[in-house]
């Protein structure tokens, strides 16, 4: 059974592993992005692995603290945006409403696009 051509035979089952980020592991300064490029990489080099079935989960507090801390981010952001439109006496049309309407794409994005699960405390699937 250590041929990789038998373990992925239909009928085999796979090993299961399943694994829960914290803050620490998906944090990143860089940007707007909601999990770390080094996440990122994990994610994509594990789906490559047909031997091996994990299941990614960030808890709902680890991203709600994620997403806290990027919405600082855009208070800030907006503000630089403000002192910008003031002198240049322009309107740039950039709200704090929009900017968090933009986040919350991003987050629902990146979920969707690494398979990322976040359970509430419960154990069922929120956000």
């Amino acid at each position: 059974m250590s041929d990789p051509e038998i373990s992925h035979s239909p009928g085999v089952e796979r090993k299961k592993l399943v694994v829960v980020f914290d803050t620490n592991s998906i944090y990143t300064e860089s940007g707007f992005h909601i999990i770390s490029d080094d996440a990122k990489r994990l994610i994509r080099d594990t789906r490559e692995r047909a031997s091996l079935q994990v299941t990614w989960v960030i808890p709902s507090v680890v991203l709600q603290e994620r997403i806290y801390r990027l919405r600082q981010k855009l208070a800030s952001l907006l503000d630089r945006v403000s002192s910008v439109s003031e002198l240049t006496g322009g309107d740039l049309d950039i709200t704090e409403a929009g900017l968090l309407e933009a986040l919350d794409r991003k987050v629902q994005q990146t979920l969707k696009d690494y398979g990322l699960e976040v359970p509430d405390r419960t154990g069922r699937e929120s956000i």
